[in-house]
C-alpha cells in the first residue's frame, strides 16, 4: 500500500521476495560493494553466454532497486541518499556491462595491437542525473562514449580482423544493447546519447581528440553547462584523466557575464516551453518557475560564471554540493 512501484516489481519478479525478506542495509549501496556483488553474481554465467549475462545483470539490478525503494519508503534514506544509491547501482551496472561488451567484441575480433581487455582506451561519461548522482526511479541514462583515436587503416589483431574505429563502434553498440534491450527480466535503463558531439548526427563513439576540438571550438553554452554534471563512470584511467582535464579547462574559461546569462535564460525558457504538458494552476515542482530545474540552471550558471576565479567549483558535479561550495565561497548567502 505504501508503494505501487514495489508491488509492481514484486508481481513481475516474485524471486525478489527472498531479497525483501532478508532485508537491506545502507552499506549495500556503496559503489565498491555493488561492484564486487555484481562481479560475483555474473561469475555464475557461462563466459560467452550473452543472454544469461544480461539476465543476471537485470536480476541484480532489480534486487538493488527494490532495496533502495524499501529503504526509501521506510524513511531510512534521505532524498540525497536515495539519488546517490540509485546512481551507484546504475554506475555498477554500466561498468559491468562495459566489461561484458569488451570481452564479447575482443573474443570475436581481437584488440588493437598492444592492448588487452584491461587497458583498452575506451570510457563511458555520465551526464545529467547520473553524472550528478541524483537519479530517480525510472530515470534514463545520459551517456557519451569515448575512445582513443586510431588511424582509419589500422586493424585489430584477432582472426576476424576489423578496422579499429569499427571495433570501438561495435563495443559501443554492444554496450547500449546490453543496457537498453528488454528481456524477460526487464530492461536495465533507457539510454540517451544526444549529448555526444554533434548530437544524434555524430558517431556513437567519439574520439577524445574530436571531443576536445568540439568542446573548444564548436560547443554551445548549454553543452558547456552539461559538463558541470559530467563525470567518467567506467573505463580507462588515462582517458578519464584527459577528459577531467578538458572539463576543467572548459569550465574555468573566463566568460562574458551578460552573454552567459542571456544564453542560459534563453535555453531555460526553450526547455520550459518544450516540457510544458500541463495547463493547470498547480505548481510543477520540476519545471515550474522556481522549481528544481531552475535551481539547477542557476547553479550551472554560477559555476560557468565563477569557476575561472574559483577552480575548486569544478571538483563537484552534485547540485547540492555545488550549492554548499558556492555558499562557502560567499557567492551565495
Amino acid at each position: 500500500s505504501a508503494s505501487p512501484y514495489i508491488s509492481t516489481l514484486l508481481t513481475r519478479h516474485p524471486i525478489l521476495l527472498d531479497d525483501l525478506l532478508i532485508g537491506y542495509s545502507l552499506d549495500d549501496f556503496e559503489i565498491e560493494t555493488l561492484n564486487k556483488g555484481l562481479e560475483k553474481h555474473l561469475a555464475t554465467a557461462e563466459q560467452n553466454d550473452l543472454e544469461q549475462q544480461m539476465n543476471l545483470l537485470r536480476e541484480y539490478h532489480n534486487s538493488k532497486l527494490l532495496g533502495v525503494a524499501s529503504l526509501d519508503i521506510s524513511t531510512k534514506l534521505s532524498a540525497k541518499d536515495t539519488g546517490k544509491s540509485l546512481s551507484a547501482i546504475a554506475e555498477a551496472c554500466v561498468k559491468a556491462s562495459l566489461k561484458v561488451s569488451i570481452h564479447d567484441i575482443i573474443s570475436s575480433h581481437g584488440a588493437p595491437t598492444d592492448y588487452t581487455h584491461d587497458d583498452l582506451p575506451f570510457c563511458v561519461i555520465a551526464y545529467g542525473k547520473l553524472g550528478s548522482r541524483e537519479l530517480v526511479f525510472g530515470s534514463d541514462l545520459d551517456l557519451v562514449l569515448v575512445s582513443r583515436g586510431f588511424p582509419d587503416s589500422e586493424k585489430t589483431s584477432g582472426p576476424r580482423k576489423i578496422y579499429v574505429p569499427q571495433f570501438f563502434a561495435r563495443i559501443g553498440q554492444r554496450l547500449v544493447h546490453i543496457i537498453s534491450t528488454r528481456t524477460p527480466a526487464g530492461r536495465l535503463y533507457e539510454v540517451d546519447m544526444r549529448l555526444r558531439p554533434s548530437g544524434n548526427s555524430g558517431p556513437l563513439v567519439t574520439t577524445l581528440s574530436r571531443m576536445q576540438s568540439y568542446q573548444r571550438k564548436k560547443a554551445w553554452t548549454w553543452e558547456h553547462q552539461a559538463l558541470v554534471r559530467a563525470r567518467v563512470i567506467a573505463g580507462d584511467l588515462t582517458l578519464t584523466e584527459e577528459f577531467d582535464a578538458l572539463r576543467r579547462e572548459i569550465l574555468t574559461r573566463s566568460r562574458d557575464e551578460k552573454m552567459l546569462k542571456k544564453d542560459i535564460v534563453e535555453m531555460r525558457e526553450k526547455l520550459r516551453s518544450a516540457k510544458k504538458t500541463s495547463h493547470s494552476d498547480d505548481f510543477d515542482l520540476k519545471q515550474g518557475h522556481g522549481g528544481i530545474v531552475d535551481i539547477e540552471f542557476m547553479v550551472q550558471y554560477m559555476v560557468l560564471r565563477w569557476a575561472h576565479e574559483f577552480p575548486q567549483l569544478t571538483t563537484h558535479t552534485e547540485s547540492l554540493d555545488l550549492l554548499d561550495a558556492l555558499t562557502a565561497l560567499e557567492l551565495l548567502d
